[in-house]
């Protein structure tokens, strides 16, 4: 199991159009409606290919809003990641290897 930050909307904007969004009924054992209601929701990110699947309520509209909750906290996750390899690679460049030789060293 996985622990992320849960991301607040002005983290990351998740545009409609980037969010395809697949209903389906839920799978598992229920009730006399569980083969007739399509309460289960998958949302995939397009960009960054990040997809969730969420079928724990009884609501279709529950399910959206939890699924849409820890969508925006991966992708939040998957632009920090690169945001730190970006940084990561700049540092790099810029210094040394941090070993015995980088040490800047006085004699008097």
């Amino acid at each position: 199991m996985v622990v992320l930050p849960e991301a607040e909307e002005v983290d990351v904007e998740l545009r409609p159009q980037d969010v395809r969004v697949d209903v389906f009924r839920a799978s598992g054992a229920g009730g006399q409606s569980v083969n007739k209601t399509e309460s289960a929701v998958r949302m995939t990110h397009i960009p960054t290919g990040c997809s969730v699947s969420m079928q724990d309520e009884r609501c279709q509209h529950q399910n959206r809003h939890k699924a849409e909750k820890i969508l925006r906290a991966r992708v939040y996750d998957v632009y920090r990641r690169e945001k730190e390899a970006v940084r990561d690679q700049l540092v790099g460049a810029a210094g040394g290897t941090g070993d015995r030789g980088d040490k800047i060293r006085t004699y008097k």
